[in-house]
């Protein structure tokens, strides 16, 4: 069985955006021809144990290697495309499967038709075509959305003092706003556009303009573009009545916003369709001791903007989840180590009694299947899948356990860890920076005056300053740099490899943009600040030293005026 496992190709993953899909296809082609190349040497494999099993009069072990063989080929053949092939092999999987179940050697008759099968399985090997694959170009746009980096916004809007306005204010948030004055200027820049990484993240679109009362949706249902790359459309209007509403449903709307309208309105609706789920890629680790499978699908779901990493060798399978920290893990069901014994190890261990489990498979018994799940596995998927497939299941099953998760670590208002997440977090930065000889720093940050806006605009004013903080902070700051809300108005950051000097200058940034930002309640509009105290590992080396080394500076910027960053 070790020919399979003999592949001597290897992925080289290009990064670069506008040669992903075609990348993809070519080292998908690439992995097929390999695998037809040695299709020979398998096939020659397996006629040799159909030898083997009548020289041993189909002793119970022979006939299970026998089966194991054909198993892995009906699973290999129809993911890399010999479809018919992958039939006539379940065919013959079947057969055997029954032998199997009930611990029997097939009689003369028996034997005959296992030969006749193994015959033209050999056959339909030789003259079968390989069968086209579908097209990856629908994954890939969708993998293109899921995934999509940029902050630009397309705002159409005909009064120019709102458009400024609105534009300004996004742009304290990380947003990049090209202004449109009517839906004319909008189409006509929006259709010359060829390249998709040009394309906005989001399109704020009017309703009413003066030539046109419904000129803003017209514009949008006229564009294939909108609709073929998902862009999200956000409208808005002075009208608020349902045949405005309805008008934008229809067209595809996202959202509705009745003016006039705050900016937080919109940079919530825009914060929370899009990047809701921009944290670290999903962290994938696949189980399966056939390495064409493997590497086949660890490139399709690393094309689909997951970190994947596969493990061939089933006793290894905990020190590869200890290492690698997997949201999900893929496995196959039938190994040398049978796949639910696996999964009834894995659940012995506490720290992995929550981590999501999908088989994939050859197994087509729903019996065996229900017995599966019924052990703690959270789906089952049946070999051949189609790339998309795979990649629609892996997907949404690894963003509902993080999901699942961040709500054990994380503050439900800001998203950040919680206190003691964020201190045992400091404490491993702390640890694997002396390691590494690197410089961590650690921020504390307080929002002045706090109690006086609870005081004077409510509770739910407050909350709003709070969320808006941690969003200033998350836009900013580096995606490894760590966020945390240590309790009420105080906020706990992490700075990875960055001294307290450069940690300080981000912040005094960061500062900047949030006090410029405008808060309204009842339309009165307001300004807040903060205060932050920064110590560093090059002086501290424990989580409790540095903890209190910047509580120290905090104290010392609120002191000193406020509205300032002190270092330690």
């Amino acid at each position: 069985r070790n020919t399979l496992n003999k592949f001597p190709f290897t992925i080289d993953f290009d990064n670069g955006k506008m040669t992903r899909r075609k990348t993809l296809q070519k080292q998908l082609e690439e992995l097929r021809k390999n695998y037809q190349q040695k299709l020979p040497y398998i096939l020659a494999e397996l006629q040799h144990l159909f030898t083997r099993c009548n020289e041993s009069q189909w002793k119970q072990e022979d006939i299970k290697e026998f089966y194991e063989l054909v198993q892995k080929i009906a699973g290999s053949s129809g993911t890399f495309g010999f479809l018919q092939l992958c039939n006539q092999a379940h065919r013959l999987e079947i057969y055997l499967k029954n032998m199997i179940r009930n611990q029997i050697s097939p009689d003369k008759l028996q034997v005959n038709q296992i030969h006749n099968l193994l015959e033209h399985l050999v056959l339909v090997a030789k003259e079968t075509p390989l069968d086209n694959l579908k097209d990856f170009s629908e994954f890939t746009e969708f993998s293109s959305i899921i995934l999509q980096q940029n902050r630009r916004v397309f705002l159409v809007e005909d009064d120019k003092d709102t458009a400024n306005y609105l534009s300004l204010q996004l742009q304290h948030y990380g947003y990049q706003v090209t202004i449109f004055s009517d839906p004319k200027e909008f189409l006509e820049y929006f259709q010359n556009l060829e390249d998709p990484e040009l394309f906005p993240c989001a399109i704020v679109m009017d309703i009413s303009f003066p030539l046109s009362p419904k000129g803003g949706i017209e514009a949008i249902t006229s564009l294939d573009f909108v609709y073929r790359y998902n862009i999200p459309v956000f409208f808005a209007s002075s009208h608020s009545d349902l045949s405005y509403r309805l008008e934008a449903v229809r067209a595809g709307g996202a959202g509705f916003f009745q003016k006039p309208f705050g900016v937080e309105e919109l940079v919530d609706a825009l914060d929370n369709l899009l990047y809701r789920d921009q944290s670290e890629p999903y962290r994938i680790l696949l189980l399966e001791d056939d390495l064409p499978t493997a590497v086949q699908y660890s490139n399709i779901l690393h094309e689909a903007g997951m970190i994947c990493r596969y493990e061939l060798d089933p006793e290894k399978m905990l020190d590869s989840i200890a290492s690698f920290h997997p949201d999900l893990l893929v496995m196959d069901m039938y190994m040398s180590i049978n796949g639910l014994d696996l999964v009834k190890v894995i659940r012995q261990h506490s720290t992995y009694e929550t981590l999501p489990i999908v088989f994939i498979s050859t197994e087509t018994s729903m019996d065996k299947q229900m017995v599966v799940l019924s052990h703690g596995v959270d789906g089952f998927l049946t070999k051949p899948i189609q790339p998309h497939h795979l990649v629609m299941t892996i997907y949404g099953k690894a963003r509902k356990a993080r999901r699942l998760k961040s709500l054990m670590i994380r503050d439900s208002l800001t998203g950040f860890l919680n206190h003691s997440s964020l201190k045992e977090r400091l404490q491993i930065e702390l640890a694997r920076s002396r390691r590494e000889s690197s410089i961590l720093s650690f921020a504390m940050l307080d929002l002045d005056h706090f109690k006086k806006i609870n005081d004077t605009y409510g509770h739910l004013t407050g909350d709003r300053v709070i969320k808006n903080l941690s969003r200033v902070l998350k836009q900013r700051l580096r995606k490894t740099d760590i966020l945390g809300r240590y309790g009420g108005e105080e906020f706990g950051v992490i700075m990875l490899s960055t001294p307290k000097d450069k940690a300080k200058a981000v912040l005094e940034d960061v500062l900047h943009s949030f006090r410029n930002i405008d808060f309204s309640h009842n339309s009165e509009i307001f300004h807040t600040s903060f205060s932050g105290g920064i110590a560093d590992s090059q002086s501290y080396s424990q989580a409790s030293e540095i903890n209190e080394a910047a509580d120290r500076a905090l104290y010392q910027a609120k002191k000193s005026g406020r509205n300032r960053i002190c270092l330690a």
